[in-house]
């Protein structure tokens, strides 16, 4: 190749490089301002710079996996897809667009097709908690219960070690395995703990646990009582929210399971006498202020100091008889407390009565 040749096939080459960067830089461009819409919530006009982002630099991956993300929000999930493929035929080992696929397969009940690509995500990171998770869910909806736990098991180790905001829905699902496979008590453990994570449980869950728990009063250990803190706040809230006339059948249940449950408590004494409680007959008070004073210990975590559970315990009676006067009357003790709590007079009453 002559001087003149090997001179204009490296200009050519500059040209097409120049012109390359150029286009890059176009979509970058195009891609700064969909993040500027993005910050302003605007998705629609994000999605539009991102098209042209790719419209400008058809390698421009980035601009593919946002696009895979906003369609999926918006719901058009075959767009999303082609555009997790079009990002995917760039670099095919990106963990997004394996999750979105997965994600989108599965809510089309694509269940083998979303399995591949949460194991493809699985093994580009041996330790994605969300890979696992999403593998246990699908194994879950084809009822291969056995694996799933075995893949949910390992979503919690892995979201617990890295303190995942996600290891709830993991806890969540390992107790729904144990749901199904009638392992009651590791089932209650789960969802038990995956409610305290923030986990929303189903109504037939919670209608579980309380029905289990209800035949279960004679518990054998501490840990059985810590296990259940959160089923004794259920039926108080139950009897605090509820008016006194409605739900006879479950009021009587929930106040028998509260008088149950703090009497045999080894770790919280609640403090019944006719000086602090002399409105025991009044309806449900008595019991509100043993659920009372056992939800300020539970909340607190503190019982040293007993004037401070009485006082919670006898605010819950006062707002108990506010609620209720009109269909249960007045009390002349209960109106001797309110008048004392009006006039900051309470505590002073309770520090002087407690034991």
């Amino acid at each position: 190749m002559n001087y003149i040749a090997l001179t204009l096939t490296i200009l050519s080459g500059l040209f097409t490089m120049n012109s390359i960067a150029q286009d890059s830089l176009k979509a970058q461009q195009y891609h700064n301002e969909a993040d500027a819409f993005l910050a302003d919530n605007n998705r629609k006009m994000a999605i539009i710079s991102l098209e042209k982002a790719v419209e400008s630099d058809t390698t421009f991956n980035q601009g593919y996996v946002e696009l895979a993300r906003l369609y999926s929000f918006e719901k058009e999930y075959g767009v999303a897809k082609k555009m997790c493929y079009q990002a995917l035929s760039i670099k095919n080992d990106q963990r997004d667009p394996h999750l979105y696929l997965a994600s989108i397969y599965g809510m089309e009940a694509s269940l083998d097709s979303s399995y591949i690509h949460y194991e493809v995500v699985s093994r580009i990171d041996e330790n994605d908690a969300d890979a696992f998770l999403g593998m246990a869910q699908v194994r879950t909806m084809q009822e291969d219960y056995d694996a799933a736990m075995i893949y949910a098991k390992k979503a919690v180790r892995l979201m617990e070690s890295q303190q995942s905001s996600n290891t709830g829905k993991a806890q969540h699902l390992i107790g729904v395995l144990h749901y199904y496979l009638g392992e009651d008590k590791q089932a209650i453990k789960y969802l038990t703990t995956a409610s305290k994570n923030g986990v929303e449980l189903e109504d037939h869950l919670l209608e579980f646990i309380l029905d289990y728990d209800q035949k279960v009063i004679n518990f054998e250990s501490e840990t059985d009582f810590r296990r259940t803190e959160q089923t004794l706040l259920k039926h108080y809230e139950f009897i605090l929210n509820n008016p006194a006339e409605e739900g006879t059948t479950n009021r009587l249940n929930s106040c028998q399971y509260i008088l149950d449950w703090v009497s045999t408590c080894p770790y919280i004494t609640v403090q019944v006498t006719q000086k602090l409680v002399p409105y025991m007959t009044y309806g449900e008070s008595l019991i509100v202020f043993m659920g009372g004073w056992t939800k300020y210990c539970i909340e607190s975590g503190d019982c040293s100091e007993k004037w401070q559970g009485c006082l919670a315990a006898t605010r819950d009676v006062l707002d108990y008889y506010f609620a209720n006067k009109e269909v249960l009357g007045k009390n002349k003790d209960l109106e001797k407390m309110v008048k004392r709590n009006k006039k900051d007079r309470l505590e002073q009453y309770i520090r002087n009565n407690i034991r």
